[in-house]
């Protein structure tokens, strides 16, 4: 591969990995990583700027059901032990009773958070997920440029919703 002068100057942009709040690390987003490391590589290497962007899906219906499954089963003294398990248990068992009984999720909403309690819980399990991930990115020896996240775009969704309602082009279908 030839990095001569010939080569433009070109920026690169890499989404990698996409995991979800609460949720270890998996093969499928190894495979995401391990690609958007190389395609990053291959542009440095070709003295291109590279802008490597981790995106956490923190927000949403996954959220809504890891409170409920943390109400109903979480424990702090196994969040001291091992969050990230501890998390993954209660997600699973929570996910499963809501489809095997779909009432379940509308009947049971979370009801022992206030917002400023659920908010304070969501951000720390948004910070360790972020601690487990970078651990697992630094093993990997990989690197970002940024972190986006979910919740970063929830406002700027609903005014996009909004505008679209207003102008005929969407519609509520529930």
């Amino acid at each position: 591969m030839s990095t001569d002068s010939a080569c433009r100057l070109q920026v690169s942009l890499t989404v990698n990995t996409s995991p979800n709040i609460a949720k270890p690390f998996h093969l499928g987003h190894f495979r995401a990583t391990v690609t958007g490391n190389f395609i990053r590589n291959v542009n440095e290497a070709m003295h291109h700027r590279v802008v490597a962007i981790n995106y956490l899906g923190d927000w949403g219906t996954q959220f809504d059901i890891l409170a409920r499954a943390f109400q109903q089963y979480g424990s702090w003294d196994k969040m001291n032990v091992d969050p990230m398990r501890h998390l993954q248990e209660i997600y699973v068992r929570t996910n499963m009773e809501d489809k095997t009984s779909p009432n379940t999720a509308t009947s049971n909403p979370v009801q022992s958070f206030s917002d400023s309690d659920r908010m304070a819980w969501w951000a720390k399990v948004r910070q360790i997920t972020i601690d487990h991930l970078a651990e697992t990115y630094a093993r990997m020896n990989v690197h970002f440029t940024a972190f986006e996240y979910e919740s970063d775009y929830v406002d700027a969704a609903k005014r996009l919703v909004d505008r679209l309602r207003a102008r005929g082009l969407a519609v509520n279908d529930r």
